[in-house]
C-alpha cells in the first residue's frame, strides 16, 4: 500500500498547470482492471472552445495535466479518482461483458467537486458514462464513451453531452509487475452554446496480472 502511494504522489507535482471547464483525459475502456490491481494514468491536455473567434484548433488553455487512479475492489468494479488544478472527481465502473472479451462494454459513474476559484463560483456536476471498446490484440485498443454530464452552478441546473473516443497502445513497455503504455484521446462536451473541444497525449502505467478466474 505504501508503494501505491507513493507512486501516485509523485505525478502530484505535475498539477500546476491550467485546466480545463470539464475534466477530461481519462483513458478508461469498456474493461476494469481487476480485483486487487491498480493503474494510473497521466495526461497532458490541450483545450479549445466556443464561442472563439480564431479557429477551430485555437488552444485557449495549454498544456494542463489530469492525473487519474483506479483500483479494482472487484473483478468487475472499479473504483478511483481523477485530480488536476481545478477539481478532482470520485468515480466508479461496473463491467456488464466479460472480463477477457473482445468488445467490452462498462457502466460507469462519476461526481465532480471544484476547487473555489475567484473567476467561478463552487460547483459540482455528476456524469454517467458508457464505456465501449475494441480489444482485437492485447497491445492495442480502440475506445468510445460517450456521457451525459448534470451540472448544478448555483441555483442553475444545466445537462452536458458529451463523447470521448480515443486509443492506446499497450505493454509499450514493461517490468516484472508493470506495463506502461501511451494513449491519445479526444473529448468534446456540449452545452448550449458552449462547446469543448479537448485532446489529449497521456501515459498509462498498469499493474501486470494474468487473467484467471473471475468473480463479480
Amino acid at each position: 500500500m505504501k508503494r501505491r502511494l507513493s507512486s501516485a504522489l509523485l505525478f502530484i507535482p505535475f498539477l500546476v498547470f491550467l485546466s480545463s471547464c470539464f475534466t477530461t483525459a481519462n483513458f478508461e475502456t469498456g474493461r476494469t482492471v481487476g480485483r486487487g490491481m491498480y493503474k494510473h494514468d497521466i495526461g497532458i491536455n490541450f483545450e479549445t472552445s466556443t464561442p472563439k473567434t480564431n479557429g477551430w484548433l485555437d488552444f485557449n488553455k495549454a498544456p494542463f495535466v489530469n492525473y487519474g487512479f483506479s483500483y479494482g475492489l472487484f473483478d468487475r468494479l472499479d473504483i478511483g479518482l481523477n485530480l488536476n488544478q481545478t477539481d478532482f472527481s470520485l468515480k466508479s465502473k461496473f463491467m456488464l461483458t466479460e472480463p477477457a472479451s473482445t468488445v467490452s462494454v462498462s457502466l460507469g459513474s462519476s461526481v465532480f467537486f471544484l476547487f473555489p476559484q475567484e473567476e467561478s463560483p463552487e460547483y459540482f456536476h455528476t456524469n454517467l458514462t458508457l464505456f465501449t471498446s475494441l480489444h482485437p490484440t492485447d497491445e492495442f485498443t480502440f475506445y468510445i464513451n460517450p456521457q451525459l454530464i448534470f451540472m448544478v452552478d448555483g441555483s442553475l441546473e444545466n445537462r452536458a453531452y458529451g463523447i470521448t473516443a480515443g486509443f492506446m497502445f499497450n505493454k509499450v513497455f514493461k517490468t516484472r509487475k508493470h506495463s506502461i503504455g501511451f494513449g491519445f484521446e479526444y473529448t468534446g462536451h456540449e452545452m448550449g452554446i458552449y462547446k469543448q473541444n479537448t485532446f489529449a497525449f497521456g501515459i498509462i502505467i498498469k499493474r501486470n496480472k494474468q487473467i484467471v478466474k473471475y468473480r463479480l
